[in-house]
């Protein structure tokens, strides 16, 4: 939306965010000036400011796939690849990132995690309703519980409440349909 790409708005939020685990960035005025006045001179006031924090620090933006403004591109990208090693940045998309920082990933300091890592497969499903209700899937359980949640934790987690219910309602036969 319009909101999410305006770099004022969003670096108000950035600092807003840092603030409230450390009321010393307090710098909003001084600091949005120069995102006017001169945009390379207030990145790096921006980081310099982020010196401050002496313990680790995570800047969580989420949604990023929302954004499309250069100039906050921009400035995250100018953040990554500038920022003290204490500080780090976690964004989350759905869709891949650009922001040319291919040397980062090269150098292993990227972690990606995209949604097949987050879903279970066959096998953690099995392992997971033998674990916690005793009950050994067969293959084409697995399959239709797989196809059903498509392996996401969440869906797979309902599917268990449901089933143990079941269960205990029906004699301890599970049903899986």
């Amino acid at each position: 939306s319009t909101d999410e790409n305006d770099i004022y708005r969003f670096v108000y939020y950035l600092i807003a965010a840092i603030k409230s685990v450390n009321s010393a960035f307090d710098r909003f005025d001084a600091l949005t000036k120069g995102l006017t006045e001169n945009t390379e001179e207030f990145k790096t006031n921006f980081v310099n400011e982020l010196v401050i924090f002496e313990n680790p620090l995570v800047v969580v933006i989420e949604d990023f796939h929302c954004i499309d403004n250069v100039q906050i591109k921009d400035l995250v990208r100018h953040l990554i690849n500038h920022l003290p090693e204490h500080i780090k940045i976690m964004l989350s998309s759905r869709k891949s990132i650009s922001l040319n920082i291919a040397k980062h990933r090269l150098e292993g300091k990227i972690i990606e995690v995209y949604s097949a890592d987050l879903r279970f497969t066959r096998n953690e499903i099995a392992f997971m309703f033998l674990k916690y209700s005793a009950i050994s899937l067969c293959e084409a359980e697995i399959k239709r519980i797989e196809k059903r949640t498509e392996g996401w934790p969440a869906a797979l987690q309902l599917v268990y409440m449901l089933e143990k219910s079941e269960k205990t309602s029906n004699n301890n036969q599970p049903h899986f349909n």
